[in-house]
């Protein structure tokens, strides 16, 4: 049970975030545009929180994508 549980932190925390860094490595590099850039201030319990909010958008294979 362990060694179950030990080998799942293992892929969680090592294994897939250097596989998924291997894979970025054939990406091709693209130019985007910004559309609109802000900070959004967040108020609770813990006090406030800034988050940065940048929405663009660019070309791949002369398909448009947006960021979300």
């Amino acid at each position: 049970m362990f060694l179950l549980g030990g080998c799942l932190m293992l892929w969680l925390l090592l294994l897939q975030p250097l596989l998924q860094s291997l894979e970025a490595r054939s990406w091709v590099p693209t130019k985007c545009t910004i559309l609109q850039s802000s900070i959004e201030r967040k108020t609770d319990s813990d006090g406030e929180t800034y988050q940065p909010k940048i929405d663009f958008e660019y070309l791949v294979n002369g398909q448009r994508h947006t960021s979300s």
